[in-house]
């Protein structure tokens, strides 16, 4: 019984970390874009929100999808090796 209770009292002892203290660092800044760099079109942002929507199980279903006439598409295809 002695065995159990120090048991119990190790497992409770191990699940209760004292809280951490706040990051004295400040986080690092956003990076900004560089001038070079286009803003974004219209259909980039829609493409954006689509696969932001996404699992990462539909974005991998993607790259594995027939075409219209049964090739498959991603890595593999006619073009492989």
């Amino acid at each position: 019984m002695r065995l159990n209770a120090s048991l119990i009292l190790l497992a409770v002892a191990c699940t209760t970390a004292p809280a951490s203290r706040p990051s004295t660092t400040p986080p690092p800044p956003a990076p900004t874009p560089s001038a070079d760099v286009a803003p974004k079109s219209p259909e980039d942002r829609f493409v954006d929100s689509l696969l932001a929507l996404m699992t990462i199980e539909e974005k991998a279903g993607q790259l594995n999808q027939l075409s219209g006439l049964g090739d498959p598409t991603g890595p593999g295809g006619r073009e492989a090796g």
